[in-house]
């Protein structure tokens, strides 16, 4: 679907929501990236709209430019905000391309999608958060569903052995239901330990990790 075919289908989506008084929204798409300008009544409006341009297949981020009556003024660029950070995620190679969708409004970024890992998580956040024009990053990321916690503990434990600044067998490691790893043990180095939590971490399915190794002979 090209621009032009995905801005019809959003104002299609608009214009069909009975909930919604399209009559003063201007739709505009690059690549893609979906900018709403106008006003409507209300906040509760504002936000229909968004959820109904972000269920249109091909969006793949939007600039919520629209104003309503209890909102003030900005001409913050928000379109350019999103179409920079949608580059950002599409060219970090350690993330799925076009797995997240991203709005802005006056410069506050809202990333949604999902993940196999936490890691990913944080590292789209990290590649936004030092994005010029935005002045925070909103992470609504889930992580997919966990595998059985034995499974998490069998790659924590075979990263953990092939990890050359980390003595294996010095580590002990338990996974509960929800994805929780916990790490123990003794290691030699802070080097060490920041390596344990790195591979627990990088392992899908992981959604927090408690690091109690201590360090020491």
């Amino acid at each position: 679907m090209d621009d032009i075919q995905l801005k019809q289908a959003v104002l299609d989506e608009l214009f069909s929501a009975p909930n919604v008084d399209a009559s003063l929204i201007r739709v505009l798409v690059h690549h893609g990236v979906v900018t709403l300008v106008g006003s409507v009544p209300d906040q509760e409006q504002k936000r229909r709209a968004e959820l109904l341009v972000l269920g249109v297949a091909g969006v793949v981020g939007l600039a919520q430019g629209l104003d309503s009556a209890t909102d003030g003024h900005d001409d913050r660029p928000d379109d350019s905000i999103v179409f920079k950070a949608r580059c950002l995620l599409d060219c970090d190679d350690r993330l799925p391309v076009g797995a997240f969708t991203i709005t802005s409004e006056r410069g506050d970024l809202t990333i949604r999608g999902e993940a196999d890992s936490e890691a990913k998580r944080r590292v789209a956040e990290s590649d936004l958060a030092n994005l010029g024009g935005v002045h925070a990053v909103h992470n609504e990321i889930h992580i997919a569903g966990a595998p059985d916690p034995g499974q998490i503990q069998r790659v924590i434990r075979n990263r953990f052995e092939h990890a050359a600044d980390l003595e294996a067998d010095r580590v002990t490691v338990q996974v509960a239901d929800e994805g929780t790893v916990v790490l123990g043990g003794h290691v030699h180095t802070v080097l060490e330990r920041a390596c344990a939590e790195d591979a627990a971490w990088a392992v899908p399915g992981v959604v927090k990790v408690v690091n109690q190794i201590e360090i020491g002979f």
